[in-house]
């Protein structure tokens, strides 16, 4: 719960409740509430919610995760009041938590400037010779104008239909410079925990995959 109401700027409490039905027992249910966060007030419900159930399952002990069922998120805005709920099965979070490490890996690189890692990393029919170095010049220009990279934030997850109909996870988030700019960037991947290939990335429009 700190984590997310850190990661967030929020207050979040959380109830248990385990379903006890011949087809589910010992399974259990948890309804996450998240308000007052100013940050959530300006993003997508749709990809917070599935972001913030996936941080509360990484959170959970081996035998909760294993136990999980549902993770039910709700989010009031802080200006408004107005409340959405948002309802996951426990098996879709935790693929969404697994594959949220090509984000992170992504993000890990470019603070890193690790930029063949990230080329290296695509899908092969997206990998180009010259992909690391369009990265690596974005990236300066971004640095000369803002200073250096200095962290970045995953705020939401959400699915996209490629043109060749595959389904994938896209994660969101913004890199934050020396200066204190923002820049928001996006990050895909499969929706199968064996994949763990980037299967595309738009840092602008300019350069995307």
């Amino acid at each position: 719960m700190d984590k997310i109401a850190a990661h967030y700027g929020a207050t979040v409490t959380y109830t248990k409740s385990l379903n006890k039905t011949a087809n589910a027992s010992g399974q259990s249910a948890f309804n996450i509430i998240v308000k007052n966060s100013k940050m959530l007030d300006t993003l997508s419900t749709g990809q917070t919610s599935t972001n913030i159930a996936s941080m509360f399952f990484g959170g959970l002990p081996k035998e909760e995760q294993a136990a999980c069922e549902v993770i039910t998120v709700e989010i009031i805005n802080s200006a408004s009041g107005k409340s959405e709920k948002f309802k996951y099965d426990g098996h879709i979070v935790q693929t969404c938590y697994d594959q949220a490490k090509i984000f992170h890996g992504f993000s890990q690189a470019l603070l890193a400037k690790d930029f063949d890692d990230i080329a290296e990393a695509m899908l092969p029919e997206y990998y180009t010779p010259t992909l690391a170095d369009g990265i690596a010049n974005y990236m300066v220009n971004l640095t000369d104008a803002h200073g250096t990279l200095q962290n970045y934030k995953l705020t939401g997850i959400g699915v996209i239909t490629a043109k060749d109909n595959t389904r994938h996870y896209q994660y969101s988030g913004f890199m934050t410079f020396k200066d204190g700019y923002h820049r928001p960037y996006f990050v895909n991947g499969s929706v199968h925990s064996e994949d763990d290939e980037i299967t595309g990335f738009l840092l602008e429009e300019g350069i995307r995959l």
